[in-house]
């Protein structure tokens, strides 16, 4: 239970990270976009029923990444301006994602690796997302957040949505 617990922490600080990430970009003079790469990397997302007509986001970090420095962002899109799309949870209680990495504080990139992976999800009451309400949140933007865990094979995974009402 402690590792859970230590996971659901570190999976939250993702979040953080992965938007401060996104917001910052780089040095690149006042152009504070980032490079979004293409990416082979998809994760399907069930047990979503309780949110079917929503949108999905998700973040995670390899649980050996002890410095977490190579988080993974999973969305429908991302833009380089650290807007987001939410995958839209179908009839079926499924979302499916593309997964990208966290290449460098300026490149998100391919992913396909073969990773255990902790996952935060976010369940949202809209489809495009901007850095800011990310940042604020604020109540009307979250439906619903949970974790879970997925296992991938050159980038492709499954996992099951658990909801964050857990009973420590």
């Amino acid at each position: 239970m402690k590792n859970f617990i230590k996971l659901f922490g570190i999976i939250a600080l993702t979040a953080l990270i992965v938007f401060s990430f996104t917001a910052c970009g780089g040095n690149n003079g006042d152009d504070n976009s980032v490079t979004i790469g293409s990416t082979s990397g998809s994760i399907t997302i069930e047990g979503l029923d309780d949110f079917k007509g929503k949108w999905v986001i998700a973040m995670g970090f390899d649980e050996e990444d002890e410095d977490m420095d190579m988080p993974l962002i999973m969305a429908a899109d991302i833009q380089s301006n650290g807007n987001m799309k939410g995958a839209l949870i179908n009839n079926q209680g499924k979302a499916t994602l593309k997964v990208w990495k966290v290449i460098n504080d300026t490149t998100i990139g391919n992913y396909n690796g073969n990773d255990e992976i902790g996952l935060m999800i976010m369940i949202l009451n809209k489809q495009n997302v901007t850095e800011d309400e990310m940042y604020s949140g604020g109540g009307s933007l979250y439906a619903g957040m949970g974790i879970g865990f997925v296992e991938f094979s050159n980038g492709k995974g499954t996992c099951t949505f658990m909801d964050d009402d857990f009973d420590f």
